[in-house]
C-alpha cells in the first residue's frame, strides 16, 4: 500500500484499485440494487478521498481495494448465486462492511432477541433515543463523556426497577452545532418510564447537558424488533464529513459502537469485530442452479463482470424446469 502514500484521489482510482463493486443484495428489484450500488460507490469514493487528505494513504488503499472482486457461484445461463467479496477493508466507515456488520449483528442478534421477549412476558419492548447537545469538543471526549452519563443513568434507581435488559447502539452525526452523539436503544421494561421522568434522570445522569430523550413502545413484535435492531447498527452518513472528522474517528479504531446491559449482557457485545460473511448452507459448487437446474460454479468477478449475470433472490426455490445435462 506504499504506492497510495501522498497520492491523490483521481491518482488512486486511475490506478484500477479504487473499482467500485455492485450490492449484494440479491432479492433487491434491479433498479433499486443499482441506485443502492450507485449510493455505496459514491461514499467510497468520498471515504478514500478524505483518508488521503487525512494522511491515512493505507488505509485509503485498503479501502479502494474493498469489494472490487467476488467470488460468486453461478450457472452457464447467467444465474448468480452466494457471491461473496473477495477483499474486505474491515473500515468501520467503509459503506460495504458497515452493511454487512449490520446485517451480522441483525443475524446474531434477532432470534436471541425474540427468544428472550418469548421467555419474559411481563416485559415489553420499547425503543429509547437518548440525546446530548451538539458540540465541537473531540469526538473521543464527548464518547466518554456520553457512556459516563450513561453509566450514571443506568445506576439509577427508575431505570433499574423498570429495564431489564437492553441493547444499545450509538450513533454519532455532524450538524452545524458540532457533532451530535446520540443512543438508540432496544430495550425491554417490567414497568413503563414516563418520558417526563426520563428526560428527568438524563438530566441529572448528563449534569444537564442532556437533549431530547425520546421512548416509545415497539409495535408489531417481529417486524419491529427488525426495525429496531437494524436502526441502532446503521451505517454512518458520511455526506457532510471532512478529512477533521475522519481524522477523529480513526482515532476511535477500538472503542465500541454497540453494547447489550442488563439481562441481555451475555450477549457478545463487539459487533464491529468483522469475522467474515455468512454463506448459505443450501448452495454448493456441482449443485442444481434454483433457477434453471444447470450445475453452478464457482467464479472470479470484478464488478464491472456482475452486470452479466441476473442475481438470484434469496427466498429461491427451485423451480419445476428440465434439470442440467449430464455430464460423463
Amino acid at each position: 500500500m506504499a504506492a497510495f502514500r501522498g497520492s491523490s484521489m483521481s491518482a488512486i482510482w486511475s490506478q484500477g484499485r479504487v473499482a467500485p463493486s455492485t450490492s449484494l443484495d440479491t432479492d433487491a428489484r434491479s433498479d433499486t440494487r443499482k441506485k443502492r450500488d450507485s449510493h455505496k460507490r459514491n461514499t467510497k469514493r468520498r471515504l478514500v478521498d478524505l483518508l488521503v487528505e487525512g494522511g491515512f494513504a493505507e488505509v485509503a488503499g485498503k479501502v479502494a481495494a474493498c469489494n472490487s472482486n467476488y467470488f460468486a457461484l453461478a450457472c452457464r445461463n447467467g444465474h448468480l448465486a452466494q457471491i461473496l467479496p473477495a477483499f474486505r477493508c474491515r473500515n468501520r466507515l467503509c459503506p460495504y462492511c458497515a452493511a454487512e456488520r449490520q446485517r451480522r449483528a441483525y443475524t446474531k442478534l434477532l432470534p436471541i432477541v425474540e427468544n428472550f421477549a418469548r421467555a419474559q412476558p411481563r416485559a415489553r419492548a420499547v425503543l429509547i433515543t437518548l440525546t446530548i447537545r451538539s458540540s465541537f469538543d473531540p469526538l473521543r471526549t464527548q464518547d466518554h463523556d456520553f457512556k459516563t452519563a450513561f453509566r450514571r443513568f443506568r445506576r439509577m434507581k427508575r431505570w433499574k426497577g423498570r429495564i431489564r435488559g437492553a441493547v444499545c447502539g450509538y450513533e454519532f452525526t455532524l450538524t452545524p452545532a458540532g457533532w451530535h452523539y446520540h443512543a438508540h436503544i432496544l430495550a425491554f421494561r417490567e414497568a413503563w418510564y414516563d418520558q417526563a421522568e426520563l428526560a428527568e434522570d438524563w438530566q441529572k445522569a448528563t449534569r444537564a447537558k442532556g437533549g431530547i430523550v425520546d421512548i416509545r413502545a415497539v409495535s408489531g413484535f417481529a417486524d419491529g424488533l427488525r426495525d429496531v435492531l437494524q436502526y441502532c447498527f446503521k451505517p454512518i452518513d458520511l455526506e457532510k464529513w471532512t478529512a477533521n472528522e475522519v481524522q477523529q474517528f480513526q482515532s476511535m479504531s477500538k472503542i465500541k459502537l454497540a453494547e447489550c446491559f442488563g439481562e441481555l449482557r451475555g450477549l457478545r457485545s463487539d459487533h464491529d469485530e468483522f469475522d467474515g460473511p455468512l454463506a448459505a448452507e443450501e448452495l454448493f459448487v456441482g449443485c442444481p442452479c434454483p433457477e434453471c437446474g444447470e450445475p453452478l460454479h464457482k467464479v472470479k468477478l470484478s464488478w464491472r463482470e456482475l452486470d452479466n449475470y441476473a442475481p438470484i433472490p434469496k427466498d429461491w426455490f427451485v423451480k419445476a424446469r428440465a434439470g442440467p445435462e449430464l455430464v460423463h
